[in-house]
C-alpha cells in the first residue's frame, strides 16, 4: 500500500493535472478536455467531392467537385442535378419519375395560386417553385416598365412551345396588333426612307391620321429583345402621343406620332399574350392596355401617323383665316 501511494505521488508530481468543479455529481463532461475532439485532424473531401464534414465522429464527403461550364456550381437549385440531389436527400427513390414530373409541371400544379384574383384556400397551400417566382417578378417588372429580359422570354417561350399551362402561357395569333410610339423625324427617315414622301401624303389627304400599306421589319431598340404592342387601336394612339414632359420643350411639334400595324397571324411574328396575367394581383391594374409582347423583330403591314408639326402649322393657318 505504501508503495502504491509513493508511486501515485510521484505520478502527480510529473504530470500536469486540473481540479474541476462538476455542476452535477453525475456529470461526465470535462471542459478542460473538450478541445480534444476539436483538435482531431480536419476532414478532407474524398476524390470527386467538394465538401467534407465530421458526423458522429466520422468524415462524410458530399457535393460534386469542380465547376459547371458557366463557372457556377455543378449542383445548384433549378438544375437537373440539383433536383436529383434534393430528390435523393428527401428519400425519393423514383428519382427519374420525380424529375419527369418536374419537367412536365415546372411551376407545380397551379400557377401563382396566392396571387390569383380567384382565391382558393386549397390551391394557396402550394408553394411557388423557384422558376415560378422568377417569372412572376419578371412579368410584374414588365408591367411596371422594365421590359422582359432574354432569360425570361426564353422561359416563357419554353412553357408556350411545350404547351404547359396553356390557359396562362400562350401566343397571340389573331388579327391586327398595334404599337404606338412618338418618334423623331430623323428616326422616320432612317427607318422608312425620305420623310418628304410621308409629308406630301399627309398634306394632300389632310386627315387626322394618315394610313398607308407598308411592309417592313421594324428593328429593335438596342439591347432589347421585346417590344410592347396592343390589340386596341385607341390604346396605341394614346401611347403615340407626345409625352407631357416634351410639350413645353422646344422640340415639341417637331416629331411624329406613329402607330405601327402588324399581322399577329403571320408566322414570322411572335407575340406573347399578356391577357391571362391580368387575372393576377400584379397585373390587374394594366388590363386596359390589352398588351401583347412582340419577341424579336416584327414585320409590319401598315403605318399610321400624325405629323405634329403639320398639325401646329395647320392650326395657326386656321386661326389666321378667322
Amino acid at each position: 500500500m505504501k508503495l502504491i501511494l509513493e508511486n501515485w505521488k510521484k505520478y502527480l508530481e510529473e504530470e500536469e493535472y486540473y481540479e474541476v468543479d462538476a455542476l452535477d455529481e453525475n456529470e461526465e463532461y470535462c471542459p478542460i478536455c473538450s478541445h480534444i475532439e476539436e483538435e482531431k485532424k480536419a476532414c478532407k473531401p474524398s476524390k470527386g467531392k467538394r465538401f467534407a464534414k465530421r458526423v458522429d465522429g466520422k468524415c462524410r464527403s458530399f457535393g460534386q467537385a469542380g465547376k459547371a461550364k458557366d463557372g457556377g456550381d455543378r449542383i445548384r437549385p433549378g438544375t437537373a442535378k440539383g433536383d436529383a440531389y434534393c430528390a435523393r436527400s428527401a428519400g425519393i427513390k423514383k428519382c427519374k419519375k420525380y424529375l419527369k414530373e418536374e419537367e412536365e409541371k415546372p411551376l407545380g400544379k397551379y400557377v401563382w395560386p396566392k396571387d390569383s384574383l380567384l382565391t382558393d384556400p386549397e390551391k394557396e397551400k402550394e408553394i411557388n417553385t423557384a422558376l415560378e417566382d422568377k417569372l412572376k417578378d419578371s412579368v410584374e417588372d414588365h408591367f411596371k416598365g422594365t421590359l422582359l429580359n432574354r432569360n425570361s422570354v426564353a422561359d416563357l417561350k419554353y412553357l408556350i412551345n411545350k404547351d404547359l399551362y396553356p390557359k396562362i402561357f400562350k401566343r397571340h395569333t389573331k388579327g391586327e396588333v398595334y404599337r404606338g410610339i412618338y418618334v423623331t423625324r430623323e428616326w422616320m427617315k432612317k427607318t422608312f426612307g425620305d420623310t418628304g414622301e410621308f409629308e406630301t401624303l399627309h398634306k394632300e389627304s389632310d386627315p387626322e391620321m394618315v394610313e398607308v400599306d407598308y411592309s417592313t421589319i421594324i428593328p429593335l431598340i438596342q439591347d432589347r429583345i421585346v417590344s410592347s404592342w396592343t390589340t386596341q387601336f385607341d390604346s396605341a394612339k394614346s401611347f403615340a402621343k407626345a409625352p407631357l414632359a416634351s410639350q413645353s420643350s422646344s422640340g415639341y411639334g417637331k416629331n411624329i406620332s406613329l402607330v405601327l400595324v402588324a399581322d399577329a397571324s403571320d408566322p414570322l411574328n411572335y407575340f406573347i399574350d399578356m391577357d391571362p396575367f391580368y387575372d393576377y394581383k400584379f397585373g390587374k391594374n394594366f388590363v386596359i392596355e390589352s398588351e401583347v409582347v412582340g419577341v424579336g423583330a416584327i414585320k409590319t403591314t401598315k403605318l399610321m401617323w400624325t405629323d405634329t408639326s403639320w398639325h401646329i402649322q395647320r392650326s395657326k393657318y386656321e386661326k389666321g383665316k378667322k
